[in-house]
């Protein structure tokens, strides 16, 4: 009863002040749950940002599947994003993980996505068809704890990293 509610509270909200539910997705996600999601939210009012790469220095392979799975649902404002992976910073360090440049994990994603048969609005329109997902933007997950855990102590270094 506290979800309807819930729902029923965010559709309000929605049709009130005109704004859009969004879904920020970490874990593999079905035709089956993007439909549910779909049942409670208009797909129109709809967007989900799906993660591709990990900050563990890998491509999230359930990515273009979930991704595929709202496509096939009804969702049309689909995007993805890149939690990067920081060779300098503790999480890395402390786990031994290999992170690769910047160049190399945003590469990586593109690639992965594209040989999913998952495009970029605006990147590889030449290769996709109507029946593809295509995805209105890639973004870049910043986000740390504190002390800082993601990244490097050192802002400066962070922020010629990601530029």
């Amino acid at each position: 009863m506290m979800i309807f509610t819930t729902i029923l509270v965010l559709i309000a909200l929605v049709a009130e002040v005109g704004a859009r539910i969004g879904y920020d997705l970490s874990v593999a996600t079905d035709e089956a749950t993007w439909t549910c999601l779909n049942d409670a939210i208009p797909a129109n009012d709809v967007f989900a940002i799906v993660r591709v790469f990990r900050n563990v220095g890998q491509v999230d392979t359930n990515a273009a599947d979930t991704l595929i799975s709202g496509s096939k649902a009804g969702v049309r404002d689909l995007g993805a994003y890149i939690f990067p992976c920081i060779q300098s910073a503790p999480s890395s360090v402390a786990n031994n993980v290999t992170c690769g440049s910047a160049d190399d994990q945003v590469s990586a994603s593109l690639s992965y996505l594209e040989s999913n048969g998952v495009y970029i609005n605006g990147y590889n329109d030449d290769k996709s068809t109507s029946k593809d997902p295509v995805l209105n933007k890639i973004w870049l997950d910043i986000e740390d704890e504190v002390p800082s855990k993601y990244f490097s102590e050192d802002i400066s270094q962070n922020t010629d990293y990601l530029s």
